[in-house]
């Protein structure tokens, strides 16, 4: 479905050439080639084609589960979040669309759909350099473990061929 009327309302011209893209490409190159830009949004099981400020107007509320990422500090993973995701939407900090709030351990994102895909990319990025950290820090404390037990063996090995030296009268130095 292609909204005609908000199209021409805005002037975005009723043609574009396209051949031999696949289609994600030329809906990519349909939506950033024409001035006034346009966007596309899926909308029950239908892809609509239509102006920015038509498909920032239709807004999602999601939950998501960040009880693994507050840690002791939700307002940091807040003022981080609305500065890496649609930075200029949120509606605390000037913008017209976007609003986060926390509510025991979820937060609930009112916004567009792209943003609600940002802000899941971003949560799972924070998630991923979080098991990253804890993986190094784990194999660190290992390769210490494994440094400490190696020098515990060479000191008993040592020990164990001074002894033999000693005992069969040889110099313990030489």
């Amino acid at each position: 479905f292609i909204n005609g009327p908000v199209l021409r309302s805005a002037g975005v011209p009723g043609t574009c050439k396209l051949g031999g893209l696949s289609l994600g490409d030329a809906l990519i190159t349909l939506c950033s080639s024409v001035h006034p830009p346009i966007a596309c949004k899926a909308d029950d099981k239908t892809l609509v084609i239509t102006t920015i400020s038509d498909a920032e107007e239709d807004l999602t509320t999601r939950v998501y589960d960040i009880r693994d990422l507050i840690g002791h500090d939700p307002v940091r993973l807040e003022s981080s979040l609305k500065s890496h995701v649609a930075p200029g939407s949120w509606r605390d900090l000037g913008g017209s669309v976007g609003q986060m709030r926390f509510l025991s351990g979820r937060l609930i994102i009112t916004s567009t759909p792209a943003a609600q895909y940002t802000a899941a990319m971003y949560l799972n990025d924070l998630r991923l350099r979080q098991s990253h950290f804890r993986f190094a820090w784990r194999a660190g404390a290992l390769a210490g473990a494994a440094g400490v037990f190696a020098w515990l063996v060479l000191t008993a090995l040592r020990w164990r061929a001074r002894r033999r030296d000693k005992r069969q009268g040889l110099c313990a130095y030489c």
